[in-house]
């Protein structure tokens, strides 16, 4: 690619950011990786649950990739999951209070990367 490519500036772009955001992960000691930012973005901050299928959808993520990665954070005590009475073949997830700080650092992250 050549140097000047907008293509190529995008990926440079892509790259400092992701170093950047990676290193602010580390240095705030937030319990999350990188590529999972997302879903703190996705669920509501109200804690109001959405149906397993449609963070799925939105985050565009294997139902299998989201279904160890909601167990990961269950387990520190960041997301709640539960089943949906209605219809036992669907979960609801939705971010606890303890999750909310990790939303703020990543805001604050990313208001200092812009």
């Amino acid at each position: 690619m050549k140097k000047g490519c907008i293509l190529g500036k995008i990926n440079e772009i892509n790259s400092i950011s992701n170093k950047f955001i990676a290193k602010k992960i580390k240095e705030k000691n937030l319990p999350i990786l990188l590529n999972h930012i997302p879903l703190f973005f996705i669920l509501p901050e109200d804690g109001s649950p959405m149906i397993f299928n449609e963070v799925s959808s939105i985050w565009e993520i294997s139902k299998s990739s989201l279904s160890d990665i909601i167990n990961k954070y269950e387990n520190q005590g960041l997301i709640k999951k539960c089943d949906c009475s209605e219809d036992k073949r669907s979960v609801y997830i939705s971010l606890k209070p303890e999750a909310l700080y990790i939303v703020e650092v990543l805001r604050n992250i990313e208001a200092e990367f812009l």
